[in-house]
C-alpha cells in the first residue's frame, strides 16, 4: 500500500512575533543609541556607570561601550568599503595600542568580530592580547611588574626606650607588711 504524503504548508520565514534578523538588528541598533544618549546625558551629570546600568537594567561593562559608541568623535571614526579595508584599520588601531572596544565602537562592528578580524590577519590569537593594568593574561603570559621608584631615606631611628629597672632583691614595704600581717 503506497503511503500518501500531505503538503506541508509553507513556513513563513519569520515568526509571529520575531522581526527578522535585518529588522531585529535595526531595532537593537535604534535601542542601544536612545540608551546611549541616556548613559552619556547621565555621566556628564557626574553619575557614575553602576546607578547608571542598574537603572536601564545593563551591565557596567555595555553601558561604557554604549558610552564609547555615543561619543565618538569624526576623526576616530573607522570607515571601510571593503572587508581588507576594515581588517587593514582594525590592524592599525589595535598596533596603536586602542583596546578591542573603542575598535569596536569606532568601527561599528561587533568586538568577537574585530578580535575574529585581527588574529586572520595578523595570524596571532587575540586570547590573553589585552590592554589593561597587567596581572596574568588569558594565553598563560604573566606581565612583567612595573619599576617600583626607589623608596625614600628613612628617617633616622628612634632613641630607644627607656629600659626597664633591675628587679633587686628587696621588696617593696607594702609587700612586706602585707605578708606579715597576714601571717599573723
Amino acid at each position: 500500500m503506497a503511503t500518501v504524503r500531505k503538503s506541508k504548508a509553507a513556513k513563513p520565514s519569520v515568526k509571529p512575533g520575531k522581526l527578522p534578523a535585518g529588522a531585529a538588528r535595526d531595532e537593537r541598533a535604534a535601542r542601544d543609541a536612545e540608551m546611549g544618549e541616556t548613559v552619556v546625558e547621565r555621566r556628564n551629570e557626574g553619575e557614575k556607570y553602576g546607578p547608571i546600568a542598574a537603572d536601564l537594567g545593563i551591565t557596567v561593562g555595555k553601558a561604557i561601550f554604549l558610552y564609547e559608541c555615543a561619543t565618538v568623535s569624526p576623526k576616530n571614526k573607522i570607515t571601510y568599503r571593503t572587508a581588507e579595508d576594515l581588517a587593514a584599520k582594525i590592524v592599525a588601531a589595535r598596533d596603536k595600542g586602542t583596546s578591542w572596544g573603542r575598535i569596536a565602537a569606532y568601527s561599528g562592528v561587533p568586538e568577537g568580530r574585530v578580535r575574529k578580524i585581527w588574529e586572520d590577519e595578523t595570524g596571532k590569537s587575540a586570547l590573553g592580547e589585552t590592554i589593561g593594568k597587567g596581572g596574568r593574561k588569558a594565553n598563560g603570559v604573566v606581565a612583567k611588574p612595573k619599576a617600583k621608584p626607589a623608596a625614600k631615606a628613612k628617617p633616622a631611628a628612634k632613641p630607644a626606650a627607656k629600659a626597664a629597672p633591675e628587679k633587686s632583691n628587696v621588696t617593696p614595704i607594702k609587700r612586706t607588711i602585707k605578708r606579715r600581717v597576714a601571717a599573723s
